[in-house]
């Protein structure tokens, strides 16, 4: 939780429910997080953890045929937005916020200019001249690396690469000059080499513009240097948050130290097959009793399986809390005997 400064953005006991043709879904279970002005939050956790829910719920955006359920609150700048369609926060949040989407060809219309589309979120700039906002729009495109901006602005998306429709994602997401921006996996469909040169992008841009950054990804060493504070999801719900040094180096979590344990070290040999952690991530279409990460975890024991741990600070660190019963600490290492005990006995091992 950011403690330093003043919320830009706050969410807490955030809970959300799906409905769609395929069933039912708890998605969201009493989330809570904090942004401050300036900031960027790092959110980690496996495909299906719930990161694209929360970023969808925070600009107020699902998928076609989905009906959500929730309680709780987000407050954007002190104001309660949970639930508020893009049409009701018009004029309030809506330009105060934007969103870099996984995959650009879902956003984009293949039968629309790029140009035309970067600029429908400047509302800012819909009553000047038109020689102002192509001046604005070539701006955009260029401050994203796209120096070609007069032909870039009068193409279709297909004409484009996917290094540049991604780009053209983030200066659609800049167009509004907004506060807070998230980026929900945002180089998930590019290149290792394209995919460094957007993350250099959207950190270069988040510094310049003073924005507050929530960065969505499954890979924990794309926030290597890139954050402030890691939060870690699963299942729904934050089990760990803190300063991002401490939460590349030492997490308290076992699904956290999981996580940093496969991801791949610069100092090491990439092993064949690279490792993954054991195990599935829970039913999310039925109510969950005890620790959802129970049946994976390394230090598992009884009152995980029965009772749901509540969030506490590490060491006594405000700035650095876990939902666990038995957190690593600096003295407790991790026992590989006990893993592979607690994993056969789960069946996934």
């Amino acid at each position: 939780m950011s403690t330093q400064k003043e919320a830009l953005l706050e969410v807490r006991d955030l809970q959300m429910s799906l409905t769609s043709a395929s069933g039912h879904s708890h998605v969201l279970e009493d989330l809570s997080l904090s942004v401050a002005p300036g900031e960027s939050l790092g959110i980690i956790g496996e495909s299906g953890s719930g990161k694209s829910v929360l970023a969808r719920a925070i600009v107020g955006v699902q998928p076609q045929g989905v009906t959500t359920q929730s309680n709780g609150s987000i407050r954007f700048e002190g104001r309660d937005i949970l639930g508020r369609s893009p049409r009701e926060r018009r004029g309030t949040t809506a330009a105060q916020m934007a969103m870099i989407f996984q995959d650009p060809s879902s956003t984009l219309n293949p039968l629309v200019r790029v140009g035309k589309q970067v600029l429908e979120g400047a509302t800012q700039h819909r009553s000047r001249t038109r020689a102002s906002r192509r001046a604005y729009l070539h701006a955009l495109l260029e401050a994203v690396g796209l120096s070609d901006a007069a032909r870039i602005a009068r193409s279709f998306p297909a004409a484009l690469s996917g290094g540049q429709r991604q780009r053209i994602g983030i200066a659609a997401a800049l167009a509004s000059n907004p506060r807070l921006l998230l980026a929900d996996e945002p180089t998930t469909a590019l290149d290792v080499t394209m995919q460094r040169t957007v993350l250099d992008l959207i950190d270069r841009l988040r510094t310049e513009r003073r924005m507050s950054l929530i960065h969505i990804t499954h890979d924990l060493g794309v926030l290597t240097d890139r954050t402030d504070r890691i939060a870690v999801m699963y299942a729904g719900r934050i089990v760990e948050s803190g300063p991002s040094a401490r939460m590349l180096s030492a997490p308290a979590h076992p699904y956290a130290r999981a996580l940093l344990d496969i991801t791949p070290k610069l100092s090491t040999p990439v092993p064949l097959p690279l490792p993954t952690i054991p195990g599935v991530l829970p039913d999310m279409s039925v109510p969950r009793q005890g620790c959802p990460f129970a049946s994976r975890c390394s230090r598992v024991s009884e009152v995980c399986h029965t009772t749901r741990p509540p969030v506490a600070p590490v060491s006594s660190d405000p700035d650095h809390t876990v939902a666990c019963w038995q957190p690593f600490t600096a003295s407790t290492p991790d026992d590989p005997t006990r893993r592979d005990s607690a994993l056969l006995a789960a069946g996934v091992a």
